[in-house]
């Protein structure tokens, strides 16, 4: 497995989403975005034995969100060092498993981290649990599921991100609003000049859709009445207004469509921010 990384995604997971990093860090945007972060890629390096320019794509799994199950998979363009890699484990251990093996260390806030080196240009990560359940799935052999057609389009390489999201139950909490009746949800982001969002949410009905439109419309308001009183509210929903306030939403049938234009650099820096989990 030289650099089949989405072999190790299951296509009936409940979520998965992938991040182009090396793509990602060249644009003009993400540039625009860390120009006055030039320790940017220092931490990424410091923390993964990578640099971002290294990282063709970042994918991560989820698996049982209710137990935070899931791994990440790195795929580097060219063969890694394993050494520099392993030299960010402090304290780490190897551990052999099922006829394979992987390398375990503990975290500064007390977690467990672990590593499984997939192939010359493949890595898995995440907690113990979760790596196991990757070489258990790497095990049984291929699946089929709903993910298929976002991990088929992930492999094209068009978009600099992608993701998709099958809600068990079709239940979704997000901060602090719960969306109900999703059955489903679709994301591509595009990276150049400008970053350019786009989403489909599929829901159990048309009343389901008109519901979660008026949601949104009331987690707008709320998260700009937020920033008005000040204070640390203000500040944790700052990204959440700003973000909000440039989505444009459209309802058809029992789909919301959701897209979005930004060109201040902060949707960028937030994609290379979720890259930075291999840690």
């Amino acid at each position: 497995m030289e650099g089949d990384d989405l072999a190790l995604v299951p296509a009936d997971a409940q979520g998965f989403g992938c991040i182009r990093v090396a793509d990602l860090w060249k644009t003009p945007a993400m540039q625009k975005a860390i120009a006055k972060r030039d320790d940017a890629g220092a931490r990424f390096e410091q923390e993964t034995g990578l640099r971002p320019e290294q990282v063709e794509r970042l994918s991560g799994v989820t698996v049982d969100s209710e137990n935070r199950t899931g791994w990440i998979i790195v795929r580097t363009l060219m063969p890694y060092d394993v050494r520099k890699v392993l030299s960010c484990l402090e304290g780490r251990r190897e551990i052999p498993y099922d006829h394979n093996h992987y390398h375990v260390s503990k975290t500064p806030d007390g977690s467990t981290r672990a590593l499984y080196f997939a192939g010359t240009r493949v890595i898995v990560a995440g907690t113990e649990t979760g790596v196991k359940h990757c070489l258990d799935f790497v095990k049984r052999g291929p699946v089929t599921g709903p993910l298929e057609p976002i991990i088929a389009l992930a492999a094209e390489g068009k978009h600099t991100a992608v993701a998709g999201v099958f809600p068990p139950g079709a239940l979704l909490r997000v901060t602090p609003i719960t969306l109900t009746g999703i059955t489903q949800i679709t994301a591509t982001a595009d990276v150049s000049e400008t970053v350019v969002l786009d989403a489909k949410a599929q829901l159990i009905s048309q009343e389901a859709a008109k519901k979660t439109i008026q949601i949104l419309k009331v987690a707008k308001a709320a998260a700009a009445l937020a920033q008005l009183r000040g204070g640390e509210a203000a500040e944790k929903t700052a990204a959440i207004a700003g973000l909000l306030d440039k989505i444009n939403v459209v309802q058809k049938g029992n789909e919301i469509f959701a897209t979005a234009r930004i060109d201040d650099g902060s949707v960028a820096e937030a994609l290379l921010e979720v890259s930075r989990v291999l840690r």
